[in-house]
C-alpha cells in the first residue's frame, strides 16, 4: 500500500522474550559521557553533593560519581542549547549567594544548610526563569540518583520484575485466545 505515493512501512512485532538490558537491542554502546571543563566539573559534583539526599538515604562516593556520570551521560543526548542552559543553570546556582547579596561565597563554598536555604528560596522565587535554574539542574540530577541500583533497593523498587509482569499482561491480553473472547 502507498500513501500520498509513498510506500507505507510496516514494523514487525514480535513475541520474542524482551530483554531489560540497560543497552536496546541493536545498541553497542550509549554515547560518551559529555565532556565537561574541570571548573564545570566540579560545580557539577558540588552540585550532586548538594542536591542529593543525605542520610539515612544511600550515598556513598561511587553513587555520587554514577550520577556524575549519568548526568554527563545524558548531556550527551541533550541538544547543544539544553546542554548550554544546562551548564549556565549550573554556574549560575553556584554563584547564586553572591547575585542574591547572601555571601561573599560561592553556594559550593557554603555549609550544606545554607546552601540548601539559597536553593529552596530560588526554588520558590515568583520569577519563572529563576526557578526554572533550580528546576532543570534538580531534576536532571535527582534522576541519576533514583535510576541508581542502590537507591532501588532503599526504596523497595524493583523494576525489572515490575516490567517483565507488564510485558507477561500485555502479552496475555493480545493472545488470541484472549482477544477472541
Amino acid at each position: 500500500m502507498k500513501k500520498d505515493g509513498k510506500p507505507l512501512v510496516r514494523l514487525n512485532v514480535t513475541n520474542d522474550a524482551p530483554t531489560f538490558a540497560r543497552e536496546p537491542r541493536g545498541v553497542t554502546r550509549f554515547a560518551e559521557p559529555y565532556r565537561l571543563g574541570k571548573r564545570t566539573e566540579s560545580v557539577l559534583h558540588a552540585m550532586i553533593d548538594l542536591l542529593v539526599p543525605s542520610a539515612p538515604a544511600p550515598r556513598t562516593p561511587a553513587l555520587l560519581t554514577n550520577v556524575a556520570e549519568y548526568v554527563r551521560g545524558f548531556m550527551a543526548y541533550m541538544p547543544a542549547l539544553a546542554r548550554l542552559g544546562l551548564v549556565v543553570a549550573m554556574w549560575l546556582l553556584d554563584w547564586s549567594p553572591r547575585w542574591m547579596l547572601r555571601s561573599r561565597r560561592k553556594l559550593t563554598e557554603l555549609p550544606r544548610s545554607k546552601a540548601n536555604a539559597i536553593i529552596e528560596r530560588i526554588g520558590s522565587s515568583k520569577i519563572s526563569y529563576v526557578r526554572t535554574l533550580v528546576v532543570g539542574v534538580r531534576g536532571l540530577i535527582l534522576s541519576g540518583y533514583f535510576d541508581q541500583p542502590e537507591v532501588h533497593e532503599a526504596i523497595g523498587y524493583a523494576p525489572i520484575p515490575f516490567m517483565a509482569e507488564r510485558v507477561d499482561a500485555r502479552r496475555a491480553l493480545t493472545t488470541p485466545a484472549h482477544a477472541a473472547a
